[in-house]
C-alpha cells in the first residue's frame, strides 16, 4: 500500500472527499457509464424527446456532468456546481418521460409514450435522492432531547 505521512492513501483520499465527495464520485462514474452506454448502443425508441437528440449530444449531456462530478469529488470548490450539473441530464430525462406520458393521454401519437408514468415516477424518486445527497450528507447528526 502507498503510505504518505503514515496514513494509507485510500483512507486519506476518503477522509478528504467526505461522504458528499464519495457520493459525488459514485454518481459521476454512473453518469460516465451511462454516456458510454449511449455511445455504444443508443436506444432505438424515437418517441421520447431526449432520444431525438443526436447521439453526441446525449453522450455529452451525461458524460460532462459525470466527469465534473468525479473531479469535484476531491475539489471542494467545484462541489456545489457538480451537484447542480448532475441534475441536468436527469431533469431532461424526467421532462421527456413526462411529456411522453402526457402526449399518450392527449392522443399525440408522434410523441406518445404510454409507460412514461413509470419513468417519470422512478426519475422523480432519483431526483429526490440526488437532492438529499447534495443537501445533507456531511451534516453531523445531532440527537434531540426528548
Amino acid at each position: 500500500m502507498n503510505k504518505t505521512l503514515g496514513i494509507d492513501m485510500p483512507k486519506r483520499l476518503l477522509k478528504h472527499a467526505g461522504n458528499r465527495g464519495v457520493a459525488l464520485a459514485m454518481l459521476g462514474v454512473l453518469w460516465v457509464l451511462t454516456a458510454v452506454g449511449i455511445a455504444i448502443a443508443p436506444l432505438k425508441r424515437t418517441t421520447l424527446l431526449d432520444e431525438q437528440f443526436p447521439v453526441w449530444i446525449r453522450v455529452a449531456l451525461w458524460g460532462l456532468p459525470g466527469l465534473l462530478a468525479i473531479v469535484a469529488s476531491v475539489r471542494k470548490s467545484l462541489d456545489a456546481d457538480a451537484w447542480g450539473w448532475l441534475l441536468v441530464p436527469v431533469l431532461v430525462r424526467f421532462v421527456s418521460f413526462f411529456f411522453g406520458w402526457i402526449a399518450s393521454l392527449a392522443g399525440w401519437q408522434q410523441f406518445a409514450y404510454p409507460d412514461g408514468w413509470r419513468g417519470t415516477t422512478s426519475i422523480a424518486i432519483f431526483l429526490v435522492f440526488i437532492t438529499a445527497c447534495a443537501r445533507g450528507l456531511d451534516r453531523p447528526y445531532v440527537q434531540r432531547e426528548a
